[in-house]
């Protein structure tokens, strides 16, 4: 026993504990005192309290009342004090403890925080409250207590009103410390001793459990020490023996159990002993004896595991003799828990009749009811068995092929609903949980749509088959236990997916998303897809067996704890989302700074982008104020349900950085956060599933998605490679590339929000492999980089009529700025004018450049074969693509949507092997002109365009060709399969959802 002596000097500390540990010899035959701290430390410096020893029984001269120590210093040493408080107890204290030696400390740290100046500390009373959760408690603390003036006569050191404030803030402290009393002093130094020997012995016969008809035998000592009981361990069993019932999975409770057992079985017991009772024994004891009178042995030893909490909360007893398990005992109260009994009753009969080659199960030996209480008595396997892991492996497969296989029988799907009263759980659903009533409703028609021709295939399972039901009792049998929740006619596959999902929720901690995309993909596990593939069941039909499943355990859940968990609901959402239900979709957040229907280049991209999302999800999109017209004149024929628009713009003052090219980006930067306090709100309002940054396609600024919680997909983005300067046309526009390609590389490198948002992407989309190896996207490796293009084009028009015509028509389209190449171009038009007289050239397009262009070219006789057109609608694009018989487009950008466009029309490309044009052209659409000196690549253009010029046929067969590759692979509306399966790999429960909030059942808000 440790106990504590409180009081002011002269309330007889001292004297009392001489007394106490004279009376209690005979209990405690060693004792052992200490003043204030165990002692463990040395003393710092000369101590405050005189000029004696801090474990001296003698009281001090002069206590002060304001410490000598401030600051730092007077902090430092209540740390190092406070330490010895701490290890000086485990170090000194308690291995007494364990030795059954009476400890009595005087003062301790209740001292402290009543009078804290007497031990130097100048320290705040909230930091002396807040490190008193740290200190290891006493057994007893006794506050000595006696009239203030007759302490004084006693001690006349301190003044009346000190030793009055004293008592009342000691009494006051002790409250915070359990097993705590007040004795009073007045009636003699025999009373007081007698008293706190009592308390003494009290707490002693407490701490024993005996209970009184087994003779001092009958003990158990709970595990673990602290958090609710998990297993009570008889004194008569070993404790290495008792923590078979313990089957952790976690790393710390498998050390725990560890360490527990490599002790000395009477350590072990005497820690665990510690701990404060429940209340519990006298009800184990009276179970310990029914169980002796029913197995008519009177020298039975039973420890007993405590199961989950709820309804169904049963004990379980190991019953053993002389160290080796003889039976398990299954025990409860209750309507619920006697079915659960009856049901493992029967289940384990129906597989006792089943050939399980090396497959173990209990057998019952008994099953009664004795005072309310239902005890099933089980047998035990003669020998222990080993823990499994939580990863599946081929005895599982063993076991589950086995059951399958000799229990297998076909159902029509709504006659298994009938049998099962799908439709009373919905009502009862209905009344108590009306948005769950909603969900599994539409899993039941969802299952139905899906099973209705090819019927259900049931048989007899387990029902909660997990690692820690099943033990290796040697290399080749598998013992499998707690068939509880066993039924004759369950889904075929539910055994499977409980094997995958409990250890991946409650050990793995995935979130649901996650453990249902990991159960959608088990076809491909080497262990468990051959059961799946054994049992004949298509892989598409795998998410209707995996939502009746998902609805038994949610079911289960419900009835014993009144209440299904969000975790089983979010599982169902996200399922129901899959399996495509019209009443789920998910609800994603898209950024989009430029987004204007009828429009190329990056608006385009942005509106294309989010009518292709919004086809299966709601979907919200935060653009320009400054396209709110024109997307409101496109909203009104379509009526698009499913999309919303949020426009966002930054004050007027700010608007002169978009004013020119140069300045939109640093008005984009900007507007990252304009759009994120919008972006902010909505997704308190709408717990978005996920977010999603379309435009700009840009690979060197961030996103606000990234500031926002829960996961985001970022892209597709790209960049502008550096252009080839042996082709660009002066020094002064080299200079400017320079300094464009550095800009994006410290973008890249020190922007803030880049990196944030590179980090906190679930998905980053890149438009080309030369992208994904360039720093530091190049880090991010496969598990998080997707290719994509981002650009597509409407659909392929019929084949244009094109006319035989003496001229032949070569047509360039794009803004007319370095980049797109138009003076490679005119240079190789130059070149080709003198071969072929009849051809002509049309610039399609307005920019900077044009000017520069105009000079280029005068001068030349074939300067009137050049026609200049300025900026088109689309339409008209379309019109002079249609008329046009070869499409010239030395462009060096990362993309080039005109490309496909072009390709739609049927026209044969000459470009660049460079770029996003030189990776959408192929051989057979067009042809590429490698990237060389200046001379020889315009060489190269020329004489692709007579190639061209000279071979009609070869012009009609690469147009097709590029219409059907258009057709294949860069149509906007095959975009939407594209976006289904990017959203499909992103868990929208992922631990990245910082503020998941109220976001149980955000699944089924569309309901």
């Amino acid at each position: 026993m440790f106990v504590v002596l409180v009081g002011p000097d002269g309330s007889g500390k001292s004297t009392v504990a001489d007394a106490l540990i004279a009376q209690l010899q005979d209990r405690f035959p060693e004792a052992w005192r200490f003043h204030w701290r165990p002692g463990l430390l040395p003393k710092l410096g000369r101590p405050i309290i005189g000029a004696r020893s801090e474990n001296s029984n003698q009281g001090m001269s002069s206590p002060p009342h304001s410490s000598k120590y401030t600051g730092i210093i007077s902090l430092a040493r209540f740390v190092y004090y406070w330490i010895d408080f701490i290890v000086g107890y485990w170090v000194k204290i308690f291995p007494r403890k364990l030795r059954g030696q009476l400890i009595i400390g005087e003062r301790y740290y209740m001292d402290v925080v009543v009078h804290p100046e007497r031990y130097g500390f100048d320290v705040s009373r909230w930091l002396l409250r807040s490190a008193r959760a740290w200190i290891p408690s006493p057994d007893l603390v006794v506050l000595l207590k006696a009239e203030p003036q007759v302490v004084y006569m006693r001690k006349p050191e301190l003044p009346l009103h000190c030793i009055a404030q004293q008592l009342s803030l000691l009494e006051e402290e002790l409250r915070n410390w359990p097993h705590s009393c007040v004795v009073e002093t007045d009636g003699g130094i025999h009373s007081v001793v007698s008293e706190i020997a009592r308390r003494i012995e009290v707490g002693r016969g407490k701490d024993r459990s005996v209970a009184p008809s087994d003779g001092g035998k009958a003990l158990w000592a709970p595990f673990p020490l602290y958090g609710p009981v998990k297993v009570w361990i008889s004194v008569q069993d070993s404790v290495k023996n008792a923590l078979r019932l313990y089957q952790p999975s976690s790393r710390r409770g498998r050390l725990v159990k560890w360490i527990l057992c490599i002790f000395p079985n009477w350590v072990s017991l005497c820690i665990l002993k510690s701990r404060t009772r429940e209340g519990r024994i006298s009800e184990l004891v009276r179970y310990h004896s029914v169980i002796r009178d029913t197995l008519s042995e009177r020298q039975l030893v039973t420890s007993f595991s405590v199961g989950a909490a709820g309804k169904h909360q049963k004990l379980t007893g190991q019953v053993s003799r002389a160290g080796i398990n003889v039976a398990y005992v299954k025990i409860g109260d209750g309507p619920q828990v006697k079915a659960l009994l009856e049901g493992e009753r029967d289940g384990l009969e129906n597989v006792s009749n089943l050939e399980l080659d090396g497959i173990v199960v209990p057998k019952v030996r008994q099953f009664s009811a004795i005072g309310g209480r239902y005890f099933l008595y089980l047998s035990a396997p003669a020998l222990p068995g080993k823990p499994r892991s939580i990863i599946p492996d081929n005895n599982d497969a063993r076991f589950l092929v086995a059951m399958l296989e000799q229990t297998r029988q076909e159902l029509s799907v709504r006659g298994y609903l009938r049998g099962l009263g799908y439709e009373a759980l919905i009502a009862r659903f209905r009344d108590e949980d009306p948005r769950l009533a909603v969900a599994v409703t539409h899993a039941v028609e969802s299952v139905t749509n899906v099973l209705q021709q090819a019927g259900i295939v049931v048989g007899l399972s387990h029902g909660d088959y997990a690692p820690w039901n099943t033990q290796m009792l040697n290399e080749s049998k598998l013992y499998v236990y707690d068939w509880e929740y066993s039924s004759p006619r369950a889904p075929i596959l539910n055994d499977l997916f409980h094997r995958v999902m409990m250890p991946s929720r409650l050990v793995q901690g995935l979130s649901p998303g996650a453990a249902i995309d990991k159960l959608m993909r088990l076809a491909a596990c080497p262990v468990l897809g051959p059961v799946i593939r054994r049992t004949g069941i298509a892989e598409n039909l795998l998410p209707a067996y995996l939502a009746l499943y998902v609805v038994e355990i949610l079911t289960r859940e419900f009835e014993s704890h009144g209440q299904a968990s969000s975790y089983l609901k979010d599982c169902l959402g996200d399922l129901l989302i899959r399996m495509r239900h019209p009443s789920h979709r998910r609800r994603i957040l898209v950024a989009a700074y430029a987004c204007e229907p009828n429009q190329g280049s990056e608006p385009g991209v942005g509106w294309h982008w989010v009518q292709e999302i919004s086809r299966e999800n709601e979907t919200w999109v935060i653009t320009r104020s400054n396209n709110k017209s024109a997307i409101e004149a496109a909203q009104r024929p379509t009526s698009n349900a499913n999309l919303r628009f949020e426009y966002v713009d930054l004050p007027r003052c700010l608007a002169f950085w978009k004013r020119k090219q140069r300045g939109i980006r640093t008005y984009y930067y900007l507007w990252q956060f304009a759009a994120l306090v919008r972006g902010y709100s909505l997704h308190r309002r709408m717990r978005f599933h996920l977010s999603h940054h379309v435009t700009f396609v840009n690979a060197w600024m961030g996103t606000f998605l990234g500031l926002l919680p829960g996961p985001f997909i970022w892209g597709p983005i790209g960049n502008t490679p550096r252009f080839p300067q042996q082709l660009l046309p002066d020094m002064k526009v080299r200079c400017k590339d320079f300094l464009r390609v550095t800009i994006q590389l410290l973008g890249r490198s020190f922007e803030p929000l880049y990196w944030i948002s590179l980090f906190r992407a679930s998905q980053v989309v890149v438009i080309n492999h030369e992208l994904s190896r360039t720093f530091p996207l190049r880090w991010l490796g496969q598990y998080k980089l997707q290719i994509q293009s981002a650009i597509g084009v409407d659909r392929v028009d019929k084949w244009p009529d094109r006319l035989p015509s003496p001229q032949t028509e070569i047509l360039f389209v794009g803004r007319l700025v370095t980049m797109k190449g138009a003076h490679l171009a005119l240079d190789a038009f130059g070149l080709l004018a003198s071969k072929h007289p009849n051809a002509k050239l049309t610039l399609l397009g307005s920019g900077p450049e044009e000017l520069r262009l105009r000079r280029r070219i005068e001068g030349y006789s074939w300067q009137e074969r050049v026609k200049f057109v300025t900026w088109q609608p689309l339409h008209a694009v379309s019109r002079f693509m249609s008329e046009a018989h070869i499409f010239l487009f030395p462009s060096m950008e990362a993309a080039g949507m005109v490309v496909l466009e072009a390709m739609a029309s049927g026209l044969p490309v000459v470009c660049l092997d460079y770029g996003g044009p030189g990776t959408m052209v192929t051989d057979a659409c067009g042809i590429k002109v490698p990237v060389q000196d200046w001379t020889t690549t315009v060489a190269g253009l020329c004489d692709a365009v007579s190639r061209l010029i000279a071979d009609p046929d070869l012009q009609k067969k690469m147009g097709m060709c590029g219409r059907k590759h258009v057709e294949e692979h860069y149509l906007w509306s095959r975009k939407a399969a594209v976006v289904s399966a990017l959203y499909d790999r992103v868990d929208p429960w992922s631990e990245d959802s910082a503020s998941r909030g109220d976001m149980c059942m955000t699944s089924l808000h569309a309901t």
